[in-house]
């Protein structure tokens, strides 16, 4: 059976995964919108290349895999099994420290 925190856990995790899709869907457009206007608006030659347009996509791009690490990245680092045993451990720690 599951519990009602189980539940309302795996509901934030479901609505953290859809802010980040959602996240990842308005960079991508932002970006071709942004480029598409420098290619057929204002000349390729003369605004493509300039860092200004590239700001948008660098700091977007920071923004994304900062969320996607708060999400996913993480367990790339630390397993289910490697952070149990770190729980495990700092909690015998504090045992046989009697803090």
């Amino acid at each position: 059976m599951v519990t009602e925190q189980q539940y309302s856990e795996a509901h934030k995790k479901v609505e953290d995964l859809k802010n980040l899709y959602l996240h990842i869907i308005v960079y991508f457009t932002v970006n071709i919108i942004i480029y598409a206007a420098s290619f057929y608006g204002f000349g390729l030659h003369k605004t493509f290349w300039d860092t200004s347009l590239f700001v948008t996509g660098v700091f977007g791009a920071i923004g994304v895999l900062g969320q996607w690490a708060c999400l996913i990245g993480y367990r790339l680092i630390f397993s289910k099994k490697k952070e149990q045993s770190l729980v495990d451990k700092f909690i015998n720690e504090e045992k046989n420290t009697g803090v």
